[in-house]
């Protein structure tokens, strides 16, 4: 149905098939974009998990700290 259409359109002059072209890309193209492959979801799980992990080695990484401070293997810097 909207090649019989587009047909006319080419045939009396009111389309180009260059503008054809760039219709069928660009519907192509606002497909594309419009599907939810569940990507989305997927990094922001990612993105929490990673947000966590990092959470976590601070909390771990300022307990050695302070368990070095504590034997005293811990230089401090004076300048």
């Amino acid at each position: 149905m909207a090649n019989a259409l587009q047909d006319q359109l080419l045939k009396a002059g009111l389309a180009s098939k260059q503008k054809v072209r760039d219709v069928k890309t660009q519907q192509r193209r606002n497909k594309k974009a419009k599907v939810d492959d569940g990507s989305g979801e997927l990094k922001k799980q990612i993105a929490e998990q990673k947000l966590q992990q990092a959470k976590k080695d601070k909390a771990l990484n300022e307990q050695r700290f302070a368990q070095a401070s504590e034997k005293g293997q811990v230089s401090r810097l004076d300048h």
